[in-house]
């Protein structure tokens, strides 16, 4: 491997997460793990893009850590005004609900403005529900694959991880 990087200008850049990117997933008596996997660049390519960063991200459903290069620090969009309707809410009777109770609220002037009325407030009304049920459910994404995270780097660390 050493020698084909060699002949082809290829660098193995650092990285951060775990140190090995496969386990064969078998018990804590036959597990074998290893960094089979890795991220190669051209040396001249990493001159230009000096701010690369590379992460192997934890292993959920496979045997083999993805791993993610970033160029940059990753930077914010241009906020959108436009709230649009999320399929993925009709499954949940909460947002049901929110819809219901803000389509009773009365409204005046013609047919077309309570309608207008009603569906803004319905839309708003989801939106800020969905937005705080997405943040906790970020929060609890994130709490579990720190969790992952740090089991796998212990795995990888000289004491290993207990049988149990």
């Amino acid at each position: 491997m050493g020698e084909f990087m060699d002949t082809n200008g290829l660098v193995d850049p650092s990285f951060i997460g775990p140190a090995f990117t496969w386990t064969n997933n078998k018990d804590a008596r036959s597990r074998i793990s290893s960094q089979l996997d890795r991220f190669l660049i051209s040396s001249s390519i990493l001159d230009v893009f000096q701010e690369l960063r590379v992460t192997h991200l934890t292993r959920l459903a496979s045997d083999h850590c993805p791993i993610l290069c970033s160029t940059a620090e990753q930077q914010r969009g241009v906020p959108s005004y436009w709230i649009k309707f999320e399929e993925a809410w009709i499954g949940f009777p909460k947002a049901w609900q929110l819809v219901a109770d803000k389509w009773k609220v009365q409204d005046t002037g013609s047919e077309a403005c309570k309608l207008q009325r009603k569906c803004n407030r319905s839309l708003k009304s989801l939106y800020f529900w969905s937005k705080n049920k997405l943040k906790m459910l970020n929060q609890l994404k994130d709490e579990l694959d720190k969790e992952i995270k740090d089991l796998q780097e212990l795995e990888c660390s000289p004491a290993g991880l207990s049988e149990v």
